[in-house]
């Protein structure tokens, strides 16, 4: 649901931040508007790969309030399988979505709200092992220099996971006095990432306190 994208190449610091030192990608999604409109998109990629986009807007109270809602899903299962739990190596989910409310009462006074929410989940890693000597599904590990070499399955003995949950809520608010303008701009963020991977063949695949 973007309106557009603006590549800024060079320390752009002095109004993003000390982060910003190599370039800021700005992304500027559509606002709110009168105009009562929707869209809704699908798509179907290689290794059970879909991906659907929906977003609908339009005004509560004509020239005063107006919202817009989006959501966005996309999933893949990925082209790797470990032959030691089945789990699809590139799996991953994820689930998004956002909704915004404009305030202009009138000309001098415009109030921004968006609040956004996303959660994917997936699997974590499985390995190529790097020991000489190991057999692996049939396949005798000789040549561990290469790490390219995908003829080598992957594997863990654990099934491993990866979540993902992030919301925010942001607020910005101006007012357009005679000669200037006062603006503030509040936001809150959580992030929350919990995930488990077991590297073997190099630990115990008895052991599962490194989980």
């Amino acid at each position: 649901d973007l309106q557009q994208i603006e590549v800024l190449k060079g320390p752009q610091g002095a109004l993003y931040g000390r982060n910003a030192s190599a370039g800021v990608v700005v992304i500027t999604t559509k606002e709110p508007a009168d105009d009562f409109e929707g869209k809704v998109s699908f798509g179907y990629g290689s290794w059970n790969s879909p991906e659907a986009n929906a977003a609908v807007g339009g005004a509560i109270i004509p020239s005063i309030l107006d919202f817009r809602i989006s959501a966005s899903f996309t999933g893949t299962d990925g082209p790797y399988t470990n032959i030691m739990t089945g789990d699809k190596t590139h799996r991953y989910q994820e689930f998004s979505g956002r909704a915004r409310l404009l305030f202009t009462p009138n000309e001098r006074f415009r109030a921004d709200l968006i609040i956004a929410a996303m959660h994917g989940n997936g699997t974590q890693a499985s390995f190529i092992p790097k020991v000489v000597g190991t057999v692996i599904h049939g396949i005798p590990v000789n040549d561990v220099s290469n790490n390219d070499n995908i003829d080598i399955p992957l594997v863990t003995d654990v099934s491993s996971f990866y979540t993902q949950d992030i919301t925010s809520v942001s607020l910005k608010m101006g007012y357009q006095f005679d000669g200037f303008e006062l603006t503030s701009i509040g936001a809150w963020s959580t992030s929350e990432e919990p995930m488990s991977s077991k590297n073997f063949p190099y630990s115990n695949p008895t052991d599962r306190s490194t989980d």
